[in-house]
């Protein structure tokens, strides 16, 4: 007995080899099964036997002959037959994830802190596929997610991919450092002027930590403050690389961990959350494939906000435009001073 299953290839699946289409439809089924299925005439475009190497397009329709005994998932894991978004999580959370911006390639989103970014249907990737259930054409070989990933109590901006073409123009891009990444953060400890870090750290999977080794991956950042008191620096961060808990794990071995990050050793609560660490703004190579913003950003949280505030009513703040956001009093413009110093540093 076989078991037929019908594929519709969309925009994203035009042009591919059918074999990798196949592969990415039967994700849990051997590499060798996939070849087997071509040898044995079990793929099909209409009626018409196709080979592994031959190429599809938009709109065709691919029927598979699976065996019986064959354990598979299903082939077509369109965004309409995923877990669906639990909505409930919503009312969980005082900060809510939100658009930010989008084109047809890519969306970028606020993540709330408290939220994961991938897994289980409350899960930020669940919210985008629950957004974008009637907004994509159905693929074979496509489904939209995280381009990178934020720890649960960090909040900030994050990259999704809508189609093929934005997922590989992004992680290529992202891969080779060429999109700069800026982050707000609360730290113990006053620094009265920019510095470099830079270590090699591994991932203690047993402790779930990273920590600082010679054999592990070379980790950089630059930490420019913005206002301090009360031995609290309120700090921009421009993160270089991109490893597993880095901007946590540096600050802490440099003595200026983030302020209620108990994980890595300070345990002064600034609230029931713990620290404070936003992804704030992503800054785009001229060269992209396709037409994005040169600046992507987020503005601070409202509690964040309110807690960067308070550092700002210090006399010794580092830059005249944060003075001026002090007097103002606005969160927003505060979002915009961070901004113009982002803008003079690239």
């Amino acid at each position: 007995m076989q078991e037929s299953i019908r594929i519709e290839l969309g925009r994203d699946d035009d042009g591919r080899r059918a074999d990798r289409v196949v592969r990415k439809a039967l994700k849990s089924v051997p590499l060798s099964t996939i070849y087997r299925l071509f040898r044995q005439k079990c793929v099909r475009v209409g009626a018409r036997v196709i080979s592994g190497d031959e190429r599809v397009k938009a709109g065709d329709i691919m029927n598979l002959l699976l065996p019986h005994d064959l354990i598979a998932e299903r082939a077509s894991r369109r965004i309409d037959q995923l877990p669906v978004f639990d909505e409930a999580v919503l009312a969980r959370l005082p900060d809510q994830p939100c658009i930010v911006w989008e084109n047809d390639q890519l969306l970028a989103l606020h993540k709330p802190r408290g939220m994961l970014t991938h897994d289980g249907n409350t899960s930020l990737e669940a919210f985008v596929r629950h957004y974008l259930r009637d907004r994509l054409p159905p693929s074979a070989s496509f489904i939209p997610g995280p381009l990178h990933r934020l720890d649960r109590n960090t909040s900030g901006i994050v990259m999704f991919s809508k189609s093929l073409v934005g997922a590989e123009a992004f992680t290529s891009e992202f891969s080779a450092h060429h999109i700069r990444k800026f982050y707000i953060a609360i730290v113990q400890g006053g620094i009265d002027a920019p510095i470099i870090l830079e270590n090699r750290l591994n991932r203690d999977q047993r402790q779930r930590r990273t920590v600082v080794s010679e054999h592990g991956d070379l980790g950089k950042l630059r930490i420019i403050p913005l206002a301090v008191k009360d031995e609290t620096t309120l700090a921009l961060i421009e993160l270089f690389t991109g490893l597993t808990h880095q901007i946590r794990a540096q600050l802490s071995v440099h003595g200026h961990p983030l302020k209620g990050d108990a994980k890595y050793g300070n345990y002064e609560r600034l609230n029931q959350d713990g620290y404070f660490l936003h992804a704030h703004t992503l800054v785009f190579p001229k060269f992209l494939d396709f037409e994005t913003p040169r600046i992507l950003s987020d503005p601070l949280p409202l509690d964040f906000s309110r807690h960067a505030q308070k550092i700002m009513e210090s006399k010794s703040l580092r830059n005249a435009c944060i003075d001026e956001a002090r007097a103002s009093s606005g969160v927003s413009y505060l979002d915009q001073c961070i901004l113009k110093i982002i803008e003079d540093l690239i």
